[in-house]
């Protein structure tokens, strides 16, 4: 007996779409009478000869593309495809080569060349019955001989055999979905012998899920086992095959909050294990039952579904992570989650709250047990059980009989001295601090009244501390400055350490040298200190000369130099060692192995960064107290924030992991105030920053005046040639946007720029000053004069040396007394000194690097500022060198600007960009690139 199979595909398909039903029929016809013959394959061609019933012979050709699977062409040498139709012999071949399943079609795909030129599909008439595809007129041509009807468990198809002659067969091969859409089509008069044991239940829907119940061999872990739920109307009575059915299963919904009886609701569950194979896209198959349609949710995603594990299984953490995620997003895709009663209600994950901290003293000074408590609906427990839970069994939840409680990051990431008997932690004060903002006020505090009140009056930091009166030093402290240091004495009694961010002007270092001496006076009396103040090279002598003159029993030390080493030996018992960074650095060995009882950190941005290793050399040294300065508004950079407290209170704001979660992205990402506040709480206690318009109110007025000038002819010659052929090219490529923004090359250009704004002599090699002019310099004499003519001193700053030699000259050549600082200059405190203290110096002209941060030069009252620098916050800084404490006369600041040159256009870009350039930054380079490409196009042009 022959037998041949028959797999349908998208080729008879796409064949069917353009034949009338006639011509269909008779491709059928001619298959099933054996009138197609293969002649030739060649490659990617095959040829047949095609009889019809008259004998006719034509040949039928069908080609596929050489590197790809598509069928690029169909042809028949009969006159119905010459005029552009397929035809019954094409479609002939089609079906011959599906029934064969030959090699030739396997996984071929139809070509937009291959749809014929014209196209005759009408609707059929007469004894022809309108069916949807290829599939179902095959069906309708068989189905009075179909002999056997099976379904496949390996392919998840229905094989059909049918009688095709004398003791010859073909089989059939027949998906889920199609099987089930004709048998949907079939009428009550319909002859199809698989009509009664084949059927499509009606009022029933399948739905894709998930049941999930606990493991019986162990608690501790869940299973989610891939289902199908089937869902039927009261009134239905179909007889539905029960796999995996339990008297208490309810349906879980995104809330946890409703529960549906499945019993009451006609739902029954059946596990996928072993039954996948008779899942369809659109219909699931019950043997012996019929077809059941999918949910409408569920008909595009179920071969995903399909295709993913059988069944997870959910230990330890995993568990409440499945419930808390996973489950929801499966409940966000439509799937059904189903479980059992017992399960359903321990299914909420659950953050708890903070209700109580119970607090008492402890006999060792400093040091508090406390008992904190949280609180949901249904469970109260002790802290110490998240701690042990976290900290114990390394685990993120505790599971409780009503759910599961998220442990807080908190918890999880700082290390607790617990006592697991008494349910109490024991921590210093610096712990209450963090417990406090963390939790929330001390209205959450029971228990000593005596010790709530110690807490209480520390954390909210009295102005009314009885700090040392300062006997041994010449110090006279302003009232913000005897506040900031009745902190700092604070500080040191409870053993904190703190951050002072005063503006620039304030006094940091006065306040830092009130702390220093009152720490002395205490220990004094029973032995000597060491004290360690740490800050750039550049101010070295200015904390040595303030300490020398206001505070001269702390006993300075310049630890700087080859000899250094010499005082390290020879320091007393009351040594204050003053040092830069470099040399920490380089002598970290030697500066770690003492004991200080101070340490203090100036321009404390210098450490900014944790990855340098000048930050893990100041994290090695060992310090009673530490004190980091800086006039930085750090809040501006919460991971430079976060470095310095680190090196203050090593822990106090979380890992970096901890940080970034909690803290950096929620800030800087989301504006989330609520972050914002809670590490305001935090940081407050160790942090203090006042403002100069906040407590200097008696500092003299500070008038800022833009001043103009225009490029001479030489000036504007230069700029255009510069212009033309360093500007140009850049632009190009700017406005390209597909180019990356080549910063260098920018900066290098704009810098050019700048210089001849300044003056020519700059940027041409060899020029004396005096043979070119400049409109900015000209500007600068005219200013100078009038200056001068009021008996003013005045103070001028350039970025370029170059140009402040160039001033010195000019200064000098016309009888005025001037001195100079940049960064090669040495001894630069009795330069300062000298221009502070002597009447007959008249002007200071300094690099705006070397003079802007550090020193004082309050004798003048004219600030002039030659050029324009990217960062306003760098002139503000060079300003504050004048308009400070010790100013007893109005300051006016003149900037220059040239007219029609990029100098208007950075002011302009300073104006409308001031929030970003508040953050200090330390070269120009990096600032450059906080601008836009349009901001940068608009610079060059």
């Amino acid at each position: 007996m022959a037998q041949s199979s028959f797999t349908l595909n998208k080729i008879l398909d796409f064949i069917y779409q353009h034949l009338t039903e006639e011509d269909w029929e008779e491709g059928l016809s001619l298959k099933q009478a054996d009138k197609v013959h293969i002649i030739n394959q060649y490659q990617n061609l095959i040829m047949a000869r095609v009889y019809d019933s008259r004998q006719e012979e034509y040949e039928v050709r069908i080609k596929s593309h050489p590197s790809s699977k598509v069928i690029q062409w169909l042809e028949c040498t009969c006159h119905e495809n010459r005029k552009g139709y397929f035809c019954s012999h094409i479609a002939a071949l089609v079906i011959h080569l599906s029934q064969e399943n030959h090699k030739f079609i396997e996984g071929l795909e139809i070509g937009t060349s291959a749809k014929p030129i014209k196209s005759k599909k009408v609707k059929s008439t007469g004894a022809v019955q309108k069916v949807e595809n290829a599939s179902f007129s095959i069906l309708e041509k068989i189905k009075n001989s179909i002999t056997k009807i099976d379904f496949n468990k390996k392919t998840g198809h229905f094989d059909i055999e049918s009688k095709v002659g004398l003791g010859a067969k073909n089989r059939f091969e027949l998906e889920i979905d199609v099987f089930a859409r004709y048998i949907g089509t079939l009428t009550k008069d319909s002859t199809f012998q698989g009509k009664k044991k084949y059927r499509v239940i009606e009022h029933a829907t399948a739905h894709l899920g998930w049941f999930v119940y606990e493991n019986n061999r162990s608690n501790e872990e869940i299973i989610a086992e891939k289902v199908v739920g089937i869902s039927y109307e009261e009134n239905t009575t179909a007889d539905y095959e029960k796999i995996k059915e339990s008297p208490d299963i309810i349906e879980v919904n995104s809330e946890l909050d409703q529960t549906t009886d499945l019993k009451a609701k006609k739902i029954q569950i059946i596990a996928m294990e072993k039954n996948l194979y008779r899942l369809g896209k659109d219909y699931i198959y019950l043997a012996d039952k019929g077809f059941i349609v999918l949910a409408k949710t569920d008909q595009s995603k179920s071969l995903k579904w399909k295709a993913a594990p059988y069944k997870d299984t959910y230990k330890d953490d995993r568990i409440p992570h499945y419930f808390e995620k996973i489950m929801p997003y499966e409940l966000e895709q439509n799937k059904k989650v189903w479980t059992n009663k017992s399960l359903f209600e321990q299914m909420k994950v659950i953050s708890p709250s903070l209700h109580k901290i119970n607090l008492k003293k402890t006999k060792n000074e400093g040091w508090f047990n406390l008992c904190p408590s949280y609180k949901t609906d249904s469970v109260e427990l002790p802290m110490v059980d998240l701690i042990v839970q976290s900290q114990t069994h390394q685990r993120s939840y505790l599971k409780t009989a009503k759910g599961w409680l998220k442990i807080p990051d908190f918890i999880k990431e700082n290390q607790w001295n617990y006592n697991a008997e008494t349910n109490e932690i024991s921590t210093d004060f610096l712990g209450v601090i963090r417990l406090q903002a963390l939790t929330g006020d001390l209205d959450n505090y029971v228990g000593s009244i005596k010790a709530i009140q110690m807490s209480r009056s520390k954390e909210e930091f009295s102005k009314r501390t009885n700090t040392p009166k300062l006997q041994d030093s010449k110090l006279k402290l302003r009232s913000y400055q005897k506040e900031g240091y009745d902190w700092l004495w604070w500080l040191y009694q409870n053993e904190l350490h703190g951050l002072l961010a005063d503006d620039m002007g304030i006094g940091k270092t006065h306040q830092a040298m009130a702390i220093l001496s009152a720490i002395q006076q205490e220990k004094i009396k029973t032995r000597g200190t060491r004290f360690l103040i740490i800050c750039p090279t550049t101010v070295l002598d200015h904390w040595f000369d303030q300490i020398e003159k206001f505070a001269p029993k702390l006993s300075p030390l310049k630890y700087h130099g080859n000899k250094r080493f010499h005082h390290l030996k020879e320091q007393d018992k009351n040594a204050s060692l003053i040092t830069s960074y470099g040399i920490l650095l380089r002598d970290i060995r030697e500066l770690s192995s003492y004991q200080w009882d101070a340490v203090i950190l100036d321009e404390a941005h210098y450490v900014k960064n944790n990855k340098t290793n000048t930050y893990n050399a100041a994290c090695q040294l060992k310090s009673r107290f530490k004190l980091c300065l800086t006039g930085t508004p750090m809040e501006n950079h919460l991971s430079e924030l976060k470095n310095i407290f680190d090196f203050l209170v090593p822990g106090h704001l979380g890992s970096n992991k901890y940080f970034k979660k909690n803290f950096l992205t929620p800030i800087n990402q989301e504006q989330n105030v609520e972050k914002q506040v809670l590490l305001q709480k935090l940081i407050y206690p160790l942090k203090l920053r006042r403002t100069k318009n906040e407590v200097l109110k008696e500092l003299p007025e500070k008038i800022e005046d833009l001043r103009y000038c225009s490029l001479t002819t030489e000036q504007v010659s230069l700029y255009k040639q510069v212009l033309k052929q360093k500007a140009r090219p850049l632009l190009e490529k700017l406005e390209q946007n597909s180019e990356p923004i080549p910063y260098l090359h920018v900066f290098t250009v704009l810098q050019m720029l700048k210089q001849i704004t300044n003056h020519p002599s700059l940027v041409v090699d060899g020029e004396n000053y005096k043979e070119k002019k400049s409109g900015k310099f000209e500007l600068l004499k005219d200013i100078l004069r009038e200056a001068l003519d009021s008996g003013q001193k005045i103070v001028i700053f350039s970025q370029y040396v170059k140009m402040v030699k160039i001033i010195v000259d000019y200064c000098t050549e016309i009888g005025v007394e001037c001195l100079s600082l940049t960064g090669t200059t040495t001894e630069r405190g009795k330069i300062v000194k000298k221009f502070q203290e002597d009447a007959n110096v008249k002007v200071f002209v300094s690099s705006l690097l070397a003079g802007g941060m550090g020193i004082d030069l309050t004798s003048a009252s004219i600030v002039i500022h030659y050029d324009r620098w990217w960062n306003a916050s760098k002139e503000n800084q060079a300003t504050d060198r004048v308009h400070r404490i010790g100013q007893k006369k109005s300051v006016q600041v003149f900037k220059l600007i040239t007219k029609g040159t990029l100098e208007e256009k950075i002011n302009k870009l300073i104006d409308k960009k001031s929030d970003t350039f508040s953050q200090f930054l330390e070269h120009d380079q990096k600032l450059l690139k906080k601008f836009s490409r349009q901001d940068i196009i608009e610079l060059l042009q």
